[in-house]
């Protein structure tokens, strides 16, 4: 703010006056009516500043988000000047033609306002298709209620915005029709004998095909799953690094999302051998215009959130539940129509680069094996132009999702053995950050049904037999148990008719403490029935006529609710009618539970990743050093396509290497490319 006044105030101020204030007044409105079709003109994704610079939006965004807090400001200090000059009465009661003129500008600057809190951060998160759809309206209704305020010498920069606003959408309304809608001729079986022109129709979208999972055996019920997609016949390239904003109108008919594919457009690959004949160059003529309109499928990596996402996911559920997706041709495996617009983004060429940092968070790592694609088809295209010799490859999750982690591994997998051949140094690190996803030693240690295996004698083994300490001690405990559970009753009973006397003690369902406050709900069937009991609590022993509800410390043993730490059970039954009874933790990650799942479905087998770490978060300053201090000649390159957090780190760690080298320390600088995204 302070900026902006002096701004106003010194460079080329108006003289001091008697209108010094008027001066400085109509100063700050011109300059807020001249940046309208600026900021305008940063908005837009195929706009002129896109097309020829080469300019992604996203790129650009940050300087649109600037043009428009400077707005705000020179705004607010035209309304506070001439405020001044004029009373509210005026304004809320004269007929003049001059405090009609104020009274539009009051309603512009009040859409300003609305406009610039609604931005916040903290509602774009919330919903960005309210945020963005508001953020239109608003913007419109502001150009055309300052039309109205402005005289009609200051309109030109108002009509410039609303040009730049039609130019943009118009173009993206005809890339998207060229792209989506295409004229496709028909081929009858005897179209060779025919002379006149056949028939076409006219295709509208692309296929989408759901992917099976790589791992059928890990568990899918994890919050938050991604789901794959294929993208079939997509007629244009894009290159590792751009993404494109999907349509599914079936499932979303407002809703454009922008996606990052998991690959790259096909290269052509060159014939192996040069023409020799008339018949060859005749199909060296037909490859070479099949070549030219090639398609090729897309493949997307989306986590369920809400809305699109959380459809698509339900919907990738269902197919899963038919009896053979992939074979059966149904209406569910072929509904799906998606429209494409783009690419956007204007990455750097991967290949020029000797030494590669590729870091991803999340669905994040689809921008990293798009990458990996690439260098793979020219690894076998054209392997003389691939000057990469390291790759340093870093994934981070926050939750366990099993079937994302296979289809992800092998993926990469598929990539890395090209280019291994190739002679590319690979390096693969993958990090979960939830503290539950951490690999305890008791999960393969002890055995939970030690106590009911019988005793096989292990000759020449030196291993001690397995004996109970006063095995007639748990059958004393039990009546203890028992004696407790009579006297909790009787009291609990006893609480209940000094609360209500009409109450009767079969039908209580509340428990309540002696101050009078409620506890909580009454299962019934005795601890047995609380949350933290498993399988092996409830019911009774009919051989021996004993409660099997029984909660001693001889009697523990390990289960998997204590594996997962998510609620042990109490030494003893009794608790404290003075305590509230604790009410059901809210859902957590299931990344513990996964942990455990994966340990007993199956043996560990070795990792597809060279390094992987439960727990535990990546030092990325360090890691990004350790690759700079390790050749001062390489030229590298780190990509990031992460959080915010992520991303500051690298980038304070790439600008550290640009330190050094504007000091001379190194022979090369360091680049860096960013796709962040909250």
């Amino acid at each position: 703010m302070s900026v902006v006044v002096s701004l106003l105030l010194s460079v080329d101020a108006p003289a001091s006056t008697l209108h010094f204030a008027d001066d400085v007044a109509f100063r700050a409105a011109w300059i807020t009516i001249t940046q309208v079709p600026l900021v305008f003109f940063l908005s837009t994704k195929r706009g002129p500043i896109n097309i020829l610079a080469g300019i992604p939006y996203d790129k650009i965004n940050w300087l649109h988000k600037w043009v428009g807090r400077f707005i705000f400001i020179s705004a607010t200090t035209h309304v506070i000047i001439m405020k001044s000059s004029i009373s509210v009465v005026d304004i809320l009661l004269s007929h003049n033609k001059g405090v009609t003129v104020v009274r539009y500008g009051i309603a512009s600057y009040f859409l300003l306002i609305w406009t610039a809190v609604s931005s916040i951060l903290p509602i774009r998160r919330w919903s960005y298709r309210a945020f963005y759809i508001n953020h239109w309206i608003s913007t419109l209704a502001f150009l055309m209620v300052v039309l109205q305020h402005v005289p009609k010498y200051a309109t030109t920069p108002i009509y410039m915005a609303f040009g730049f606003v039609a130019l943009d959408k118009i173009s993206i309304f005809v890339s998207i029709l060229w792209i989506n809608v295409s004229v496709r001729p028909l081929q009858p079986r005897l179209a060779k004998f025919r002379r006149a022109p056949g028939r076409a129709r006219l295709v509208k979208g692309y296929p989408v095909e759901m992917l099976e999972p790589h791992n059928l055996s890990a568990p899918t019920d994890v919050k938050e799953s991604t789901t794959m997609i294929r993208v079939c016949n997509v007629p244009i390239s894009w290159r590792p690094g751009q993404h494109v904003r999907l349509y599914l109108p079936a499932l979303g008919a407002f809703e454009v999302h922008p996606f990052t594919p998991a690959n790259c457009s096909s290269i052509a690959v060159p014939p192996p051998l040069p023409p020799r004949g008339s018949q060859d160059i005749e199909r060296r003529r037909s490859a070479s215009s099949t070549s030219s309109n090639r398609s090729s499928d897309m493949s997307l990596m989306i986590r369920a959130h809400s809305g699109l996402t959380r459809r698509l996911k339900e919907f990738h559920t269902e197919w899963l539940r038919l009896p053979c997706p992939n074979a059966t041709v149904s209406a569910m495996a072929t509904s799906l129509t998606a429209y494409v617009d783009g690419p956007y983004g204007n990455p750097p060429v991967w290949e020029n680069f000797e030494n590669l940092v590729l870091i991803a968070t999340s669905t994040g790592v689809s921008f990293a094996l798009s990458i990996m694609d690439y260098l793979e088809q020219l690894c076998f295209s054209d392997v003389s132009k691939l000057r990469t010799q390291r790759i340093r490859f870093i994934w981070i999750v926050r939750h366990m999702d099993p079937q994302f982690e296979a289809s992800v591994a092998e993926l990469l997998r598929r990539y890395s053995t090209m280019m291994r051949d190739s002679g590319v140094q690979i390096e693969t690190d993958f990090y979960v950050t939830c503290s539950q996803s951490e690999i305890k030693s008791s999960m393969a240690e002890i055995d939970q049904f030690a106590h009911l295996r019988p005793r096989l004698s292990r000759y020449g083994s030196g291993d001690r037999m397995l004996t109970i300490r006063n095995p007639d001690e748990i059958y004393d405990e039990w009546e203890e148990e028992e004696r407790q559970w009579a006297e909790m009753e009787a009291l609990e009973e006893l609480q209940m008719k000094e609360i209500d006397p009409f109450v009767d003690t079969y039908d209580a369902s509340s428990i309540y403490s002696k101050d009078g406050d409620r506890a909580g709900p009454y299962e019934g069937d005795g601890y047995a029935a609380s949350e933290t009991s498993t399988l092996l609590d409830g019911g009774n022993d009919e051989q021996s006529g004993r409660p099997s509800n029984t909660f001693s410390e001889v009697r523990l043993t390990f289960d998997e609710t204590a594996v997962l730490d998510v609620t042990r059970p109490l030494s003893s039954p009794l608790q404290s009618p003075s305590l509230p009874r604790r009410k059901p933790s809210q859902k957590t990650c299931q990344c513990a539970l996964v942990q455990y799942q994966r340990r007993k479905l199956r043996d560990p087998a070795k990792s597809s990743f060279d390094s992987t770490s439960y727990g535990v978060r990546p030092d990325i300053a360090r890691i990004i050093s350790g690759v700079v201090e390790s050749d001062q000649h390489d030229k590298l390159m780190v990509a990031v396509c992460a959080n915010n957090s992520v991303s500051r780190q690298a980038n304070k760690a790439v600008s550290q290497a640009k330190f050094a080298f504007a000091r001379g320390q190194r022979a090369t600088d360091v680049e860096v490319f960013t796709e962040g995204f909250s």
